[in-house]
């Protein structure tokens, strides 16, 4: 066992950043197109697509938060993950038919077909804007956490991670996300199950012994019913579950964006199903974990610093208790999933900026090598940005540390604006009735009662994509009905 960062693991973790940016220097050799840019030619393997979006949607706040609140608390939050196959069906059978029927770039033009440019542009700008509060946090809280166990900078972590993701993001466009995603995503894996391997043999009686532990201590507890901890009571999550993972797989330009780049629609079906499956064996993976770190910590107390957070745990035990060589790949695997959030929401802000706003209202008749170069320029500016807000979160809160509010705020805005999103395509979809008036309703008061939920009863942060969602499709459709003129044809304007 060793303690702290050696030169090795700084070697290792330089060798692994420099292979993404590698990467991104390979796909930028092929011939340039927005349609490679933004969609890979819409021939990229399936089962990439499918780690890609399993990687993407495992950030590394998830990578670190999961095992730390196992380690903390239980595996109430599992309950979060198990319903993923549900969400698959839904989006396979409801969403998937009518995205891939046409072959869209940004989801968002869907909604102009459907409800009209202003819409369309409404739903861009909305997206754009929490991509880029989802950028700065996606950069600050693993620095921040990485930080505090390394000793390494939070600033130079965050500046690190901001210039790599946008530098091979800007040479290899959606390629090149995708397949770094593929390799961060298994090296997280693999590198979870070295940490849990490593603890098995550091604890009497190692699985056996580790699960005795937990059973002893309640860590395996899943369902509450006490009042007392309300916050992980079963419906919230099962709520908070349901309607928030519809959100990302949905009307997330992020995720979906990656269903336009496989060729066919069963291909598409295939890295749905791939990458919600595989959220179910991760889940219990890295909850398995927190709960030995649990055990392996309750073993060796001399260990433990004290004053660790327990958001901080598995760094620690990586830097602390993993073989040298060995921490630096996880550490740079950590920093890797910060980075792969990030340039999936860089390449998806590229795409709708292009797509949404300047081909669709500025220049429509520019050139394609046009496109793609202020594509790029704005994958740029968006890095930068990114990065610089970031920064600015860190510098502000570092002198008064409040992370669980940046986090709480970041979930609450996700909520606010991506639930009343999701409704919106929820109404477009799967009813006829719905109308632009009506739509354009069940934004504003959807918008202005989450809005004052929020500030003037502060319900739990996993109500608000339910709210969000319900609300929007509701009111919507109630007032298309209202508005909907005698004797009008309302299947015409839906997409069939």
């Amino acid at each position: 066992m060793t303690n702290g960062f050696h030169v090795i693991d700084y070697i290792v973790l330089v060798a692994y950043l420099a292979a993404m940016v590698g990467i991104g220097f390979y796909f930028s050799r092929k011939e340039g197109s927005t349609e490679r840019f933004f969609v890979g030619n819409r021939k990229i393997a399936w089962w990439a697509v499918g780690i890609s979006i399993f990687a993407t949607q495992l950030s590394a706040i998830t990578y670190i938060s999961i095992p730390g609140m196992a380690y903390e608390n239980d595996w109430s939050w599992l309950v979060y993950n198990l319903g993923a196959p549900v969400i698959g069906a839904l989006v396979i059978y409801g969403f998937l038919p009518v995205y891939r029927r046409k072959k869209y770039t940004s989801i968002y033009q869907m909604l102009e077909e459907r409800f009209g440019p202003e819409t369309r542009a409404y739903g861009a700008l909305a997206y754009i804007l929490m991509q880029v509060g989802r950028m700065a946090i996606v950069l600050y809280l693993p620095a921040l956490a990485l930080a505090e166990v390394t000793g390494f900078s939070v600033y130079g972590m965050i500046v690190v991670m901001g210039v790599l993701a946008t530098v091979y993001t800007v040479m290899g466009g959606i390629e090149v996300v995708i397949w770094t995603d593929v390799i961060q995503g298994v090296v997280l894996v693999i590198g979870a199950l070295l940490a849990l391997l490593l603890i098995c043999f550091e604890v009497d009686g190692g699985f056996f012994g580790i699960v005795e532990i937990g059973i002893e201590n309640h860590k395996f507890t899943m369902i509450h019913t006490d009042p007392s901890v309300s916050q992980d009571l079963i419906w919230y999550l099962l709520l908070g579950a349901f309607f928030t993972n519809i959100v990302p797989y949905a009307s997330d330009q992020t995720v979906v964006q990656r269903y336009f780049t496989v060729e066919t629609d069963r291909q598409a079906r295939r890295s749905v199903w791939l990458s919600v499956l595989a959220t179910i064996p991760a889940s219990l993976l890295f909850f398995f974990l927190g709960t030995s770190l649990f055990a392996f910590y309750a073993s060796h107390p001399g260990l433990l610093e004290s004053g660790i957070q327990y958001d901080r745990i598995f760094p620690y035990f990586i830097v602390h208790q993993i073989p040298m060589g060995i921490s630096g790949l996880l550490i740079a695997a950590i920093f890797a999933c910060s980075m792969s959030s990030l340039d999936s929401c860089l390449n998806s802000v590229a795409t709708v900026c292009i797509t949404d706003f300047y081909q669709r209202f500025r220049n429509p008749e520019s050139s394609d090598q046009r496109r793609l170069y202020l594509a790029r320029v704005i994958t740029v500016a968006a890095g930068a940005l990114g990065t610089g807000l970031a920064i600015w979160v860190a510098h502000s809160l570092l002198s008064n540390p409040d992370q669980k509010g940046a986090w709480d705020l970041f979930v609450a805005v996700q909520g606010l604006l991506g639930g009343v999103l999701a409704g919106v395509f929820c109404v477009g979809i799967f009813t006829k009735r719905a109308n632009q008036i009506g739509v354009t309703a069940g934004l504003v008061i959807s918008t202005a009662l989450l809005a004052i939920i929020k500030y003037e009863f502060a319900w739990h942060t996993q109500t608000y994509a339910a709210l969000g969602i319900v609300s929007a499709f509701a009111v919507s459709y109630l007032f298309s009905l209202i508005t909907s003129r005698p004797g009008q044809t309302p299947s015409t304007a839906r997409l069939d």
